[in-house]
């Protein structure tokens, strides 16, 4: 992770899609699905810049809702249904500006030999 920019190499592939989606959710939903994680996504400083380089992209960033990923589903009650318990995080989440947080510079671009573009198009 620290010697490419993306998973294979310059450009995102489907796997860097599927791998977003875990750690996008890794600190607001699945803390409190499946108990408190080791360590924070920011506590992993290359996939931590990898995130944010993703979460840059308009298709991502634009399709991320962290808000909506830490209000958590009742598992119990019908498919989708809302809980009525909520997580400490839940609490305070619309005073979480996650966008300050996840725009900041990765400084990934070094990394690629093509930092310009970060998807492969045919020529």
């Amino acid at each position: 992770m620290a010697a490419q920019r993306f998973l294979l190499g310059d450009y995102v592939t489907d796997s860097d899609v599927r791998l977003y989606v875990t750690l996008a959710r890794l600190d607001t939903a699945y803390g409190q699905n499946l108990g408190p994680t080791k360590h924070r996504l920011i506590d992993y400083p290359n996939l931590w810049a990898y995130a944010r380089d993703l979460w840059q992209i308009p298709a991502f960033k634009n399709n991320t809702y962290f808000r909506d990923f830490s209000r958590g589903f009742n598992h119990d009650g019908p498919q989708g249904s809302q809980s009525s318990f909520k997580s400490f995080t839940a609490r305070f989440i619309d005073q979480i500006d996650f966008a300050a947080w996840w725009s900041q510079p990765s400084g990934r671009q070094s990394l690629s030999q093509d930092p310009a573009h970060k998807f492969l198009t045919e020529s």
